[in-house]
């Protein structure tokens, strides 16, 4: 390995002289803007204080919806109507199907495509309860953050949206351009909440300049070679599949057991399976992020990123053995739910599982159905879709002026930061607004590091006092350039 490093490194150095003009030109591209002025912070403790409020809203997403509790969504539209009088009485606001809410503020130029800020309403099981620190429902504010199931994720998002919205109409602020908020009501589940939505407003011929959704945040240190933050962008996402693995063989009693049985067969192919890597793919949000960084970074790395046409294999290499990065290059798998026998003394005639899978490039169900099949090697497993799968989504272009704007508002928001396209491994509301706008992008606007981010849909979510600013700060710079 290290010998092809080092003629790695050497035919690099050869070629990389073909590369400081167009690297200079990259780095010019990504110049940080400068800061805007900040908030008092009286608007972040506000906004904390109204995040506090919205969490205290158990608002649980369930795949079988006679199980969730609509009166906590009421709960939660009476809210923001009390926190957001102005937004209540001046945006037209309807809900659609069960709980989803849209909200229309009229711009003056109606030649301007309207843009759309989405999130979602609902949130995850709590999970753990007694490893909370604080209630996951209580809304507790302590120790600079805001602490709760769907603090982060995202109850901050619509939460500050309808703040800086709320705070520009007491400014008097009349936008040129048309916007839309969109809160879907069970995006945890893949619900139909931003599907109905988006049907609506295809139904009324609305075609958006521009859709945001919630998607990756501010790094602190996302890869320690590079010193400043990054704020990565989505402009794509991740398909997904579940296969179902199931063996059928005569089970029976537990003291005469006919080894091995259909579970320990089940086993032995789940272990194959987690084993393996799907090969991996240089998809093109992931080659707009490689040369992003490679321009922002220096000696090796920025080699190694800025020349991935010679590179490539080492990039593959280390990135493989890192899941967090992984997942950003090949079409995971991973086995999340397994069933046999009801009792301890039982062997199972029947074992099944699930193996949840995220669909990356040109990689499609079958071409996973069968690759797992390969791996397992064995017959007796029977491997078939269970419920509807999705392909990668559409690409959003980053050479126009929607990502520019976005790039430059966080840039003037967030100190020290460069904003960079990348691929979202995991998925959101966002993809099912594809029939009404070309320009989606995933972010959300907060400051984080992988151990913060290692809270969601865990124990212990939360999100610091600075960054409930941080969003309104956003979302205000947001509004006023696009639609002011």
């Amino acid at each position: 390995m290290i010998v092809i490093l080092l003629i790695v490194l050497v035919l690099a150095i050869l070629v990389a002289a073909m590369f400081i003009v167009s690297g200079a030109k990259k780095k010019a591209a990504l110049a940080r803007k400068p800061a805007a002025e900040a908030l008092p912070e009286e608007d972040g403790k506000e906004v904390a204080d109204t995040l506090a409020g919205a969490v205290r809203c158990r608002t649980v997403s369930h795949s079988d919806q006679s199980k969730v509790d609509w009166i906590e969504f009421e709960k939660l539209h009476k809210f923001l109507e009390e926190r957001f009088p102005l937004v209540h009485s001046s945006l037209e606001h309807e809900v659609i199907g069960k709980a989803s809410l849209v909200y229309c503020w009229k711009g003056s130029d109606p030649s301007l495509e309207p843009i759309l800020l989405t999130a979602h309403q609902d949130v995850v099981p709590e999970e753990e309860l007694s490893r909370w620190e604080h209630g996951p429902f209580d809304g507790d504010i302590a120790d600079g953050f805001v602490w709760g199931r769907g603090a982060f994720d995202v109850k901050i998002q619509f939460v500050a949206i309808l703040s800086a919205a709320e705070k520009l109409l007491k400014e008097g602020f009349a936008p040129k351009r048309t916007v839309y908020f969109g809160f879907g009501c069970n995006e945890e589940v893949s619900g139909d909440g931003a599907v109905l939505i988006a049907s609506e407003f295809k139904r009324r011929g609305i075609h958006f300049h521009m859709v945001l959704d919630e998607g990756g945040a501010v790094m602190d240190r996302l890869m320690k070679q590079i010193h400043s933050h990054v704020a990565v962008v989505g402009v794509a996402e991740k398909g997904h599949l579940n296969l179902k693995l199931s063996v059928k063989k005569h089970g029976g009693h537990s003291s005469t057991p006919d080894n091995p049985t259909s579970l320990g067969i089940l086993g032995r192919a789940l272990a194959r399976v987690e084993v393996a890597q799907m090969p991996c793919h240089l998809v093109k949000p992931m080659e707009w992020f490689f040369e992003a960084v490679g321009s922002n970074t220096s000696g090796l790395f920025s080699l190694l990123f800025s020349n991935l046409w010679l590179t490539r294999p080492l990039v593959f290499s280390a990135f493989r053995k890192n899941p967090q990065y992984a997942a950003f290059i090949r079409t995971t798998h991973a086995a999340t739910m397994c069933s046999a026998a009801d009792a301890p003394n039982v062997v199972p005639d029947v074992s099944e599982a699930i193996v949840n899978c995220r669909l990356i490039g040109s990689d499609t169900p079958e071409d996973v159905r069968r690759w797992v099949e390969k791996t397992i090697r064995d017959k007796r497993v029977k491997v078939e879709e269970a419920g509807e799968s999705m392909l990668q989504s559409p690409v959003s272009p980053i050479d126009c002026e929607q990502f520019d704007g976005l790039r430059a508002i966080i840039g003037s928001v967030f100190k020290d930061t460069i904003a960079v396209p990348y691929f979202m491994s995991g998925g959101s509301d966002a993809r099912h607004y594809s029939s009404v706008s070309e320009n989606i992008y995933r972010f959300t606007p907060a400051m984080m590091n992988f151990d913060e981010l290692g809270r969601m849909h865990n124990y212990n979510e939360r999100l610091s006092v600075d960054n409930c600013g941080k969003a309104l700060e956003f979302y205000l710079a947001l509004l006023a350039r696009f639609a002011g």
